[in-house]
């Protein structure tokens, strides 16, 4: 019989549990051997997040569609260790759901904070871990064109082409003057980015849509 647990009490000697969640955030990758999957980050009531995984035939045997923002309860999942080089939690475990996953929308959980925002200046002072993701709060001030990019070789084997966009923030903690200033670049907290084609597939469109007002981001940072 599966226990309910919360996604800070999972771990890898037992695969019988069952989860309560909010998916977050959800994007398509394609692995080594091209089949196709979804990547997610599912948040508890407790705060927690984790990554996960769910293959394309895995997603249409269940006949439900996980959308962004939409609760579900999980059951017969398996939980791995994370091994990914970037992470976009620092959960040390990470869920895979697999043919004998029973997944079901449920109604929503009660409203919880799961971001934690970092402080620009550490940002700029690189005390941030960069294996790991933040999360930024700011005002746009560019956005630039979607750009192809060819990644770096590794061990003889070419990286392929990859996607990214710069854009840049103002830390809206700043004086409300500086803010103001035309010459943007005088500003010295304005951060510069490149996001991975993961987290740009995302954000995009809101990013798109949202030039001129304040919102949060996830974003990779390099």
């Amino acid at each position: 019989m599966a226990v309910h647990s919360f996604l800070g009490d999972l771990h890898a000697a037992t695969n019988k549990f069952a989860v309560r969640v909010t998916l977050l955030t959800k994007w398509c990758t394609i692995t080594e051997t091209m089949l196709k999957k979804s990547a997610m980050v599912f948040g508890d009531q407790q705060g927690s997040t984790i990554e996960a995984t769910l293959y394309e035939e895995f997603e249409a045997s269940n006949l439900i569609t996980m959308d962004e923002g939409d609760c579900f309860e999980i059951h017969n999942f398996k939980v791995i260790h994370a091994s990914s080089l970037t992470r976009l939690t620092r959960n040390r475990y990470h869920i895979e759901m697999t043919m004998s996953s029973v997944i079901t929308k449920i109604q929503p959980l009660p409203y919880c904070n799961y971001y934690c925002f970092a402080n620009f200046e550490n940002v700029n002072r690189g005390l941030y871990h960069p294996k790991y993701t933040i999360d930024l709060y700011g005002a746009l001030v560019g956005v630039g064109e979607l750009e192809i990019y060819e990644e770096e070789m590794v061990d003889g084997i070419p990286g392929g082409l990859n996607h990214r966009i710069h854009f840049s923030l103002i830390n809206i903690e700043l004086d409300s003057k500086l803010r103001s200033l035309k010459t943007v670049e005088k500003i010295r907290t304005i951060l510069r980015f490149k996001v991975a084609e993961s987290v740009m597939e995302c954000f995009s469109e809101q990013m798109l849509i949202l030039l001129r007002e304040l919102f949060h981001v996830t974003v990779y940072v390099y």
